[in-house]
């Protein structure tokens, strides 16, 4: 994994595009758009989901969490604290930060078969807490996992609070071994650890991660 003085600034080795809050090595999304569409310009269409975005309180904390528990493996900075923040109205622009804000630590993290997690640091936070079940928007996401009660245990060492289970699968879902167990991380982010080793039709139908 790179460590602080392993991965330079983007300020520092990383030139920027004229006119543009991103650094170079960060397509653009109209320059993604335009290739996919290029590639299939009678029927285009999205591939799946890439990455999912996090805002964490403390970002050396929340990595560390990530790697031990779920072995995520940091990637790269966008920035870090101790280099140039990113902020401004373009940014604001861009991704709908406030415009008084600035991210203080940008990093994406590889997550095995699954879709990278971009982990933000802001300076300012509008919602101290995170989302829950009952807000409107995007409030958990789920880990495939071969043993569910392993990952919970682990999680539990490394500081998350474990709601009630395994609880087995039901309706469509059921078959022998299938489980959840919701956890919830030390900065309080709901996530679902879920195992499938009995697939029926139609969660073959479903997207797995491989193993």
């Amino acid at each position: 994994m790179p460590t602080r003085s392993s991965v330079p600034s983007p300020s520092a080795a990383t030139p920027k595009r004229a006119n543009s809050p991103w650094p170079s090595s960060r397509p653009r999304p109209s320059q993604v758009g335009a290739e996919a569409m290029t590639q299939d310009t009678r029927t285009p269409q999205p591939r799946g989901i890439e990455h999912v975005g996090l805002t964490v309180p403390d970002m050396e904390a929340a990595v560390r969490f990530l790697r031990d528990v779920f072995g995520a493996e940091e990637l790269y900075a966008l920035t870090r604290k101790e280099a140039a923040p990113i902020g401004g109205p373009e940014v604001s622009a861009v991704n709908g930060i406030s415009p008084t804000s600035v991210i203080r630590d940008l990093r994406m993290l590889r997550l095995h078969n699954g879709p990278n997690l971009e982990l933000f640091e802001i300076s300012e936070v509008h919602r101290p807490t995170p989302t829950g079940i009952n807000d409107i928007g995007l409030h958990h996401f789920s880990i495939y996992c071969d043993d569910v009660a392993a990952i919970a245990a682990k999680a539990r060492d490394c500081g998350a609070q474990l709601l009630e289970g395994p609880s087995p699968l039901s309706s469509y879902e059921a078959g022998d071994g299938n489980a959840i167990r919701f956890i919830r991380t030390p900065w309080g982010m709901l996530i679902e650890l879920i195992q499938i080793p009995s697939p029926g039709r139609e969660i073959a139908r479903r997207w797995l991660p491989s193993s």
